[in-house]
């Protein structure tokens, strides 16, 4: 019954986007492909990533959150922090729901708790494991917000 709830969970996230509108952007960008593509994919799978992985840890379902995170990260399954991971998957779904620009502007401020997260696991001598899916996010939100 939890792996029901946490697939709807990640179903209802994934089709609550709506395609973000193309908007002409200057000829340029488009033939580096800086038309948004790569910030609307990053965004949102990383809204189901968080979304999921916050119902996972309110429903206290660690099994589940491993296997989000492939087994690189474990994280304490409190129900407060399963409310904040969720609550920062619908700034995800919001930012990607009105379009490219706004979704430029959440990943430029998203890099700020992201690169929180790799200092922490840095200075509390995290395993190098626990700091790759974070790097990568936060790689991907350095393309989306300032290069892309």
């Amino acid at each position: 019954m939890l792996r029901s709830l946490v697939a709807l969970s990640c179903l209802a996230t994934a089709t609550a986007f709506t395609a973000p509108s193309q908007t002409s952007r200057p000829a340029l960008l488009r033939l580096r492909g800086g038309d948004g593509e790569i910030g609307a994919v990053v965004v949102p799978l990383s809204a189901v990533i968080g979304g999921a992985t916050g119902v996972s840890m309110y429903l206290g379902t660690e099994r589940i959150t491993k296997i989000l995170w492939l087994g690189l990260n474990k994280f304490p399954h409190d129900k407060y922090i399963g409310m904040a991971m969720i609550g920062w998957a619908m700034g995800k779904i919001a930012a990607v729901r009105e379009g490219p620009e706004a979704t430029k502007h959440y990943a430029q401020l998203n890099c700020i708790p992201l690169l929180l997260w790799l200092i922490t696991n840095f200075r509390g001598s995290a395993p190098l494991t626990t700091s790759i899916i974070p790097f990568l996010l936060f790689s991907g939100y350095v393309y989306t917000g300032f290069i892309e």
